[in-house]
């Protein structure tokens, strides 16, 4: 009998194949443009849309797993530079004058 070294394991969820993920990050990038757009920055929501769409229905290998990261991360550090624009603005308001 081989021991438990010798026995093959099954595929945890971080060793999907990029087809297995596409779908996933689909997502994720679709809800990073709707809170893109919630926050009124409709330009970036629909750019980071149309290349999201463009390599969902085009590129199902690594590379498409790739670049559909880079858009949810774009649209990620996108509404984090809002947040902290608007949060500057808005202590900066709140002082008094």
């Amino acid at each position: 009998m081989p021991g438990a070294s010798g026995m093959a394991h099954p595929r945890g969820m971080e060793e999907l194949t990029p087809a297995q993920q596409l779908p996933l990050l689909y997502r994720s990038a679709l809800d990073v443009v709707a809170r893109l757009e919630e926050a009124g920055d409709r330009q970036t929501g629909y750019d980071i849309r149309r290349r999201a769409t463009q390599t969902y229905s085009t590129r199902w290998d690594e590379g498409g797993r790739r670049s559909l990261q880079r858009l949810v991360r774009e649209g990620e550090q996108r509404l984090a530079t809002r947040s902290a624009i608007s949060a500057s603005a808005l202590s900066g308001a709140a002082e008094p004058a």
